[in-house]
């Protein structure tokens, strides 16, 4: 199975009141665990077990906790980020760690109800240089929003005014060899990359209704604590 790359770096600012500038916002505890753990718990039930966290503000609580991720059950590599390079400049810094020809990508600070095996086949039967895990969302305006012609997205746009409409939900596959057009410089992967990759690439999305939730703001952090039991986390279908 291909490697997951997840984004760890935030510093989660809407969430100063649960992390106090002290932790990484992946690292926020959901009934005693690190949210990072459920998405990593998630991944190994799906038998995706080569791990690269891209780590960057308060790196050392996220190595110190999960280590080489033996202890769950995974292989961890950490891509470590000494100043800002934003969502883009941080997936482009790790471009060495990866060893196969295409990567899952996860934000660590959503998790969605996703089948990774069903993901991976609509990627590669559409010959999709990059592939979008999208949901039809009431409320919206948090999100990236896509537009297609069928399952092609043909444009995207971060974050809008509409209450509802398809959005981004911040899992992706992408091929590798997208990263050579890429600069090792800071940028946005949701403002600059994605943008340029839909007008000159092939990217698809693929729709899911599985649950969702991502925890950037402190009601959706009290809902996670609702809605997750301690030792697993949300029922994996």
């Amino acid at each position: 199975m291909i490697e997951a790359l997840i984004l760890c770096g935030g510093k989660g600012e809407r969430l100063n009141e649960i992390t106090k500038g002290i932790i990484p916002k992946a690292m926020v505890q959901v009934n005693k665990k690190p949210f990072l753990y459920y998405i990593i718990n998630q991944l190994k039930h799906w038998e995706i077990r080569n791990l690269i966290l891209l780590v960057g503000y308060k790196k050392e609580l996220i190595i110190d906790y999960f280590g080489d991720g033996g202890k769950f059950g995974v292989n961890i590599k950490y891509s470590i980020e000494n100043n800002p390079m934003g969502t883009g400049g941080a997936i482009k810094l790790a471009e060495n760690l990866i060893q196969g020809k295409k990567f899952f990508l996860l934000n660590g600070d959503t998790f969605l109800d996703i089948n990774f095996q069903g993901f991976l086949k609509f990627q590669i039967e559409n010959n999709a240089d990059v592939a979008i895990a999208v949901k039809f969302l009431e409320n919206s305006n948090r999100y990236g929003i896509v537009k297609f012609n069928r399952n092609k997205i043909i444009s995207f746009s971060e974050k809008s005014n509409l209450k509802s409409s398809f959005v981004n939900l911040g899992i992706y596959i992408f091929e590798k060899s997208l990263l050579l057009d890429v600069a090792l410089k800071p940028s946005s992967l949701e403002r600059d990359l994605l943008p340029y990759f839909v007008s000159e690439k092939n990217v698809f999305g693929y729709m899911c209704n599985g649950y969702f939730i991502d925890i950037g703001i402190p009601n959706d952090f009290k809902k996670a604590n609702k809605e997750f039991i301690a030792n697993y986390g949300y029922s994996f279908s």
